[in-house]
């Protein structure tokens, strides 16, 4: 049946799957269904009126499971929540109506029936949260007995189960999980995977609400290496693990350690996307912030106005909120000691404006 081929083939690996092939799947299964090749995705509504053959099997077809769950993939990455439970509900009753259904089927609607009430929590209350967690459960369990201990479809069941632990703040069980996904993927894939590096962003999310900030900060140290070893020094993703360093530092209060960090998201941010670019504009947001907390009024004011500059000159209107927190800031820098610090600071904003213009080289040293 299509639906165990499907499942057999990694249904649950979703970490590395796009959009983009998310909707090349979806196209690639409606044309296996009805013969036809379109470009036009369907939706809840269109699906049986636009493709003839397929409302030819009906509205029980387990066939047309493997649709829903294309599109409610391709909702959900849109962030259309309601529209992707839709379509997973859909999935898992095709599912339950499959006449020679197996272990498999049955872990598949168990998983699938997690994640619609982890949605549904999400978008209304925890209420469904212990209804998402007894499924999860289910399902790892049959997927452990179906694949052993060390898959991946285990290790993405232990992802999700531990997500939703961090939701409803069972902290130390949420930890647990997330480990054991890594300790898989880490076996199956190695330590620079993307899967396994976007659940060490999990665990340092897990310390950061119990503010253990040294933990996290450590993690966070960990992210930023394998980034490194993997893109090199000047990758935008490097930029994006720096400015998370820095903001766990600025959090515990380290604030020489953040701006740094935060000066070698600049230099980055700038090197790969020029200037006058809002990625640039944030951390020099950032590095202000951190300046008004050493009294370096001065520089922090400066920095303030080329965010501001920049944000203008992209088109931000003066009611955006970000236009509008930046000519706040300006306000509430202390004048008087701006004026004071001036002759002092401006040598050094002006080799920072310089040297993030040309793409220097690195300021972490």
């Amino acid at each position: 049946m299509r639906i165990r081929r499907l499942f057999s083939c990694g249904r649950w690996n979703l970490g590395t799957i796009t959009l983009a092939s998310r909707q090349s799947c979806l196209r690639w299964e409606l044309f296996c269904l009805s013969g036809t090749s379109t470009k036009m995705l369907p939706t809840v509504t269109n699906l049986p009126l636009r493709y003839g053959k397929i409302s030819a099997l009906g509205d029980d077809d387990p066939g047309l499971a493997c649709i829903f769950y294309q599109m409610a993939h391709v909702y959900l990455e849109q962030s259309e929540t309601e529209e992707a439970i839709t379509c997973f509900e859909e999935y898992s009753r095709l599912l339950r109506l499959e006449k020679q259904r197996n272990l498999h089927d049955n872990a598949e609607i168990c998983y699938t029936e997690g994640t619609v009430a982890k949605l549904k929590g999400e978008m209304n209350s925890l209420s469904r949260h212990k209804e998402a967690e007894e499924n999860f459960e289910r399902a790892l369990e049959l997927a452990i007995t179906i694949h052993g201990q060390n898959h991946e479809t285990v290790a993405s069941i232990l992802l999700d189960l531990g997500e939703l632990l961090q939701e409803i703040s069972q902290f130390q069980q949420a930890l647990f999980c997330f480990d054991e996904s890594i300790e898989i993927r880490t076996v199956l894939f190695g330590a620079d995977h993307p899967n396994v590096v976007s659940t060490l962003q999990n665990i340092a999310s897990v310390y950061k609400k119990r503010k253990e900030f040294d933990m996290c900060t450590n993690i966070h140290s960990d992210i930023l290496a394998v980034r490194q070893e993997e893109f090199g020094t000047n990758d935008v993703r490097v930029a994006d693990a720096w400015v998370n360093l820095g903001n766990t530092q600025t959090t515990s209060g380290r604030i020489m350690e953040a701006t740094v960090s935060y000066e070698e998201a600049l230099r980055i941010r700038t090197l790969t996307n020029g200037y006058n670019h809002k990625s640039v504009a944030q951390v020099l947001f950032k590095i202000g912030s951190l300046y008004t907390r050493q009294n370096k009024y001065g520089d922090a004011k400066q920095l303030f106005e080329d965010a501001l500059e920049i944000y203008v000159e992209l088109g931000y209107p003066e009611d955006h909120p970000k236009v509008k927190m930046l000519r706040s800031r300006q306000k509430t820098v202390p004048f008087g000691l701006f004026a004071q610090s001036r002759a002092s600071s401006v040598a050094s904003v002006a080799d920072l404006s310089v040297f993030s213009l040309l793409g220097g080289g690195s300021t972490a040293a």
